[in-house]
């Protein structure tokens, strides 16, 4: 099982790496953005990135997620109709959602932000939009073919050209809000040319109905599926814009971007590694074994990143952002906690797909869209922003208790319950203590966290959660 493992964790480290250049590309944006954008010009932007986030949802048909589960029971001729089935598809529909905004956009900019001046916003979104779900499907491709330094390689130059734009729109030319979206739009634009001499040969396999119909058996529930995980994600930013105001979404928005993080270091990659990885050797090895031990491995270490997030969160937050931004640490904590209960079911919800079961991933969507709202609508008007927080932590807690529950009754597996709610229990405690530490000497603070540190890994040997031959 552990040089199975060695397998997956050398894809998901290349991967990992990829994407922490990536964020630390991503975090010199963050002064950028804070100081040539206003917190109202930052809530518009993320307004109009939900928009598109809802519609590349949509636009895709996840035909991509097909691609992926039935990329390895096919070879030669029959898998490349399979990879260019799904490019095609993706141009097409990308193609169509150019031509929707081209036509739509005064009327969907005066039904979001009620006014039109907003509309060269959504058709230049459109067009970046459009170019992101034909690179993303060629990503995929890399990833079904285990090529993942090819993956890291071509996103972080993605990255990196697109912190050179946002400089050049947005610091030079001082764009604004225009300057962000045609940013996005020239770097997607320059990768897929990039893309084009290794996807070439693979369209010339043509475009396979049959194929595509059982793509889309498969994908279409992960279709509304995608689309409610989008809309109960960010129906909060759109519930404060409505209840609050544009300022506070756009602190709010910042908190949001710190929180995320742990999903774009860890669950992201995972995410990439872990499908080819099961796919591939689904009939071969003992993969309940294995999805146990990543769960319980996935949950050590997501809850001990929460912890030491939280404890150093405030001196991250002021380091970055402007003063005028740095109420959002406070923030952090709670969005932190619930991606990493998110990330945590990366590896559970794989038996779904495993099984063919992808209706329990639009369940899945339903009950955390349901959640979402609800807690939103009534939390949100009483205690503000601190009550989206808590709407989040609510939602995510009822999806774990679901998809544990689900995905074990469709596959069974035998889960390590008691280390993983000592993890818990313990990054918890620790990061109750850490983040309410507070002295006059910053130095001596510091020092305390650090001291809280070494404590909690101390504690997670001494329950016997982590063994030293478990280490080896």
């Amino acid at each position: 099982m552990y040089k199975e493992i060695k397998e997956l964790f050398k894809h998901f480290s290349i991967y990992g790496m990829g994407n922490i250049l990536r964020r630390v590309v991503g975090f010199l944006m963050i002064p950028i953005y804070t100081r040539y954008l206003s917190p109202q010009d930052y809530g518009i932007v993320n307004l109009i990135n939900i928009v598109f986030t809802l519609l590349g949802s949509v636009i895709g048909l996840h035909i991509v997620d097909a691609m992926m589960r039935f990329y390895y029971e096919y070879e030669g001729e029959e898998r490349k109709k399979i990879v260019s089935t799904t490019l095609i598809s993706s141009c097409l529909s990308s193609f169509v959602l150019i031509l929707l905004f081209l036509v739509f956009s005064e009327q969907i900019s005066l039904i979001v932000f009620g006014s039109e001046k907003f509309s060269i916003f959504f058709i230049i979104a459109s067009i970046s939009t459009s170019l992101l779900v034909v690179t993303t499907n060629s990503f995929c491709y890399l990833r079904a073919r285990l090529l993942s330094l090819r993956y890291m390689i071509l996103s972080l130059v993605q990255f990196v050209v697109s912190f050179l734009f946002v400089v050049l729109f947005i610091v030079v030319l001082k764009k604004g809000v225009v300057g962000f979206f045609l940013s996005q739009a020239f770097s997607y634009f320059l990768i897929l040319i990039i893309f084009i001499p290794m996807i070439v040969n693979r369209l010339k396999a043509g475009f396979s109905f049959i194929h595509w119909k059982k793509m889309f058996n498969y994908a279409y529930p992960l279709i509304f599926s995608g689309l409610l995980y989008v809309l109960s994600i960010h129906s909060d930013k759109y519930l404060i814009q409505k209840y609050l105001n544009l300022e506070s979404l756009g602190i709010y928005s910042l908190a949001f971007s710190f929180g995320i993080v742990i999903h774009e270091i860890i669950g992201i990659p995972l995410e990439i590694s872990l499908g080819p990885y099961i796919y591939s050797r689904a009939r071969h090895v003992n993969i309940k074994e294995i999805i146990s031990y990543l769960t319980f491995l996935s949950f050590l270490i997501l809850f001990s990143c929460f912890f030491i997030g939280t404890i150093f969160i405030k001196y991250i937050v002021i380091f970055i952002a402007d003063q005028k931004f740095w109420q959002a640490y406070c923030l952090v904590p709670y969005i932190l906690f619930s991606f990493c209960i998110q990330v945590s079911l990366i590896v559970p919800a794989i038996c779904f797909a495993i099984v063919k079961r992808t209706n329990y991933s639009l369940l899945t969507s339903i009950i955390r869209f349901i959640f979402s709202v609800l807690s939103n609508v009534i939390l949100l008007p009483i205690f503000g922003l601190i009550g989206a927080c808590f709407s989040m932590v609510i939602t995510y807690s009822a999806i774990f208790l679901f998809v544990m529950y689900s995905s074990n009754r469709l596959y069974p597996v035998n889960y390590k319950w008691g280390r993983m709610i000592g993890v818990f229990a313990i990054s918890i405690g620790f990061s109750f203590i850490g983040f309410n530490i507070n002295f006059k000497n910053p130095f001596i603070e510091i020092l305390g966290k650090f001291l809280l540190v070494f404590l909690y890994f101390v504690s997670l040997f001494l329950f016997r959660i982590i063994t030293a031959k478990g280490i080896r």
